[in-house]
């Protein structure tokens, strides 16, 4: 069995963090008008589903959440790197593998949200939209990173 190499697994971690923070941005901030819509978004913070003031400072969520993409990128990126010699390198292991990790991650949640939560479906569809879509998209690119250890002598 061959070695992970780890200076890959490293670097296919740290651009996955970055492919998934930009998608979680761009659901975010797009895609969550887009599907759930303005005014159904107006009416649930009018209506104080969600708090007006949160909880932590903004700028300390945002730490929190990005360091939280980047650690599932890494477990994503060192997942990749050990599944290659039983499933076989390349885009269709990654890409199941980012499937698996991010319906586990999205998916339970998120209905339950939708099931009890007084918020509109979308939302629901929306944030497990953002985890899916976010672990497939830093599995492939940790996958097409991610160089074998060069061989010892």
């Amino acid at each position: 069995m061959e070695a992970v190499n780890r200076h890959s697994v490293r670097i296919g971690a740290l651009w996955g963090g970055v492919v998934f923070f930009v998608w979680s941005m761009l659901v975010e901030f797009g895609g969550a008008y887009a599907i759930v819509g303005k005014a159904r978004m107006d009416i649930a913070m009018n209506a104080g589903w969600f708090l007006k003031e949160p909880r932590v400072p903004t700028w300390l969520f945002f730490v929190v959440w990005i360091v939280c993409l980047f650690a599932i990128s890494y477990g994503l990126a060192w997942i990749y790197a050990a599944m290659r010699a039983t499933a076989g390198p390349g885009p269709k292991t990654a890409a199941l593998l980012g499937l698996i990790v991010g319906f586990a991650a999205g998916v339970p949640m998120e209905f339950a949200h939708a099931a009890f939560q007084p918020l509109t479906g979308r939302y629901a569809i929306v944030w497990m939209l953002e985890m899916l879509g976010g672990c497939v998209l830093a599995a492939l690119t940790a996958g097409k990173l991610y160089k074998d250890a060069p061989a010892q002598s």
